[in-house]
């Protein structure tokens, strides 16, 4: 039922009742893939045979199921197409199309080939722990988690959702764990992956080994680190426990027991794996929050803005360096509003600090985007509220070496105007994670509310 999940914290009111959560999520039903669609996504009931309700509450745990069904096109034929429309374009103007043709002939091949394409779905389940206020949903991938937790905010209007954080990092948790620490109920299994933090790319991996062996163990002693681990809880549940937090492979002991129950009634056999399931993968989360491994405790709130400083389809991005994730990622400029400044007056400043640019009498549109989200800088938690606003400007020489903020000096090593389809293949990280997504949005019509734009 669930064999990769990853955990979100929701800080919003949740429907009360299997009824309510139901008639909320019918505003975002899944409903097939129209003919000149590639995607359509939405939720559907979870359980076959149990009625048309979209949620089922067992057990303290809400179920649900969403839907996403794409549209297959051959790779192949999509770059013969293009291919063929290109060179009736280069004949009939004489000359090559711009970027911007591509893209349009590029859009209108795919017009003509969706209707004709073959459909895939694929399914994604999430239970909701009202105890623990905990989602847990059934994907490693963080852009699909994110689309389900989009879908949630259409049908509830807003939900507040992060990521499920401890105090200490999972890659401290793996390394004690796996060097045979005090860590109550939790065993390293038989798998594990290192990494050389002076070279991230080069990986050693070691499956179905006992890991306690000295040959093993002295790896980490002399440097290597931990980013993934086979862990064993109480004997009866098993899983990889990666440095995201994502726990894959999950293995729960007994289920086949499940199998001595009455065949003629499926849902009896469902409903009683899914309290299982459900109920061991909480007893993992109390288990960790009863350690050392305590839940972020409450976190300071701050409000902040950021500046979509955008020059056609062209955007200003600030390449941060988050010491706490050893990570990069790319970022509209912005920062806190400081106590008793407006946030346009915030908004300015942060942008004449970090770009350098400032106009007498600026066209400002918003706040157009809305995020909320929790995250550590060195050691201390932030619980961070962040209004985009739109800020259209022609193209200029960045620069932040005017920053009073030392440590952000430090910190952002980049500006760098981005075009939205280098957003789109890039292999960087982008805050918000759909950013391309949302910016093309803008460049065809400004809100009227602001948009929750997720992590």
């Amino acid at each position: 039922m669930f064999k990769n999940v990853r955990f979100y914290r929701i800080h919003s009111d949740w429907p009360e009742g299997e009824e309510a959560l139901s008639g909320m999520l019918e505003s975002v039903e899944f409903k097939p893939c129209p003919a000149y669609s590639g995607l359509s996504v939405g939720f559907e009931a979870p359980v076959e045979n149990a009625g048309d309700r979209l949620a089922r509450s067992l057990g303290g745990a809400d179920l649900l199921q969403m839907r996403r069904q794409t549209k297959v096109l051959p790779v192949a034929a999509v770059k013969e197409a293009l291919a063929d429309r290109i060179d009736e374009f280069t004949r009939r103007t004489r000359q090559e199309p711009t970027r911007r043709e591509k893209r349009e002939l590029k859009e209108e091949v795919y017009a003509d080939l969706l209707p004709r394409a073959l459909l895939k779905s694929d399914r994604i389940r999430a239970f909701y722990m009202r105890s623990e206020s905990i989602l847990t949903i059934g994907t490693p991938n963080a852009k699909i988690a994110e689309e389900l937790l989009d879908r949630l905010r259409d049908a509830f209007g807003s939900l507040q959702a992060t990521p499920l954080e401890f105090k200490k990092s999972a890659q401290t948790l793996m390394k004690e764990i796996f060097l045979g620490g005090d860590v109550a109920q939790f065993a390293a299994g038989r798998e594990c992956r290192m990494k050389d933090p002076s070279e991230p790319t080069s990986t050693v991996n070691w499956f179905d080994m006992e890991l306690h062996d000295s040959s093993v163990r002295t790896h980490v002693r002399d440097g290597l680190i931990l980013d993934r681990l086979g862990i064993s809880f109480n004997a009866i549940v098993r899983f990889v426990l990666a440095d995201d937090l994502v726990l894959r492979k999950i293995r729960f002991e007994g289920l086949e027991e499940l199998d001595e129950l009455d065949d003629e009634d499926p849902l009896v056999r469902h409903d009683a794996e899914f309290v299982l399931t459900s109920g061991l993968l909480r007893a993992v989360l109390v288990a960790l929050k009863n350690t050392t491994w305590r839940l972020r405790a409450r976190m300071s709130y701050r409000p902040a803005v950021r500046a979509l400083l955008l020059a056609g389809e062209q955007i200003l991005l600030a390449r941060l360096y988050v010491p706490d994730t050893q990570t990069h990622i790319w970022l509209a400029p912005g920062g806190g509003i400081e106590s008793g400044e407006e946030p346009l007056a915030a908004l300015k400043r942060e942008v004449w600090e970090e770009t350098g640019y400032q106009e007498d009498d600026p066209t400002i549109h918003g706040p157009v985007w809305h995020r909320r989200h929790a995250f550590v800088f060195r050691g201390e938690d932030f619980d961070q509220e962040e209004l985009y606003y739109l800020w259209p400007v022609s193209r200029f020489a960045a620069t932040g070496e005017g920053n009073p903020a030392v440590h952000e000096q430090e910190l952002v090593d980049q500006l760098r105007w981005w075009h939205l389809d280098e957003i789109c293949t890039s292999d960087e990280i982008f805050v918000p994670l759909k950013m391309a997504k949302y910016l093309r949005q803008l460049l065809t019509e400004v809100p009227e509310f602001p948009l929750e734009v997720g992590l």
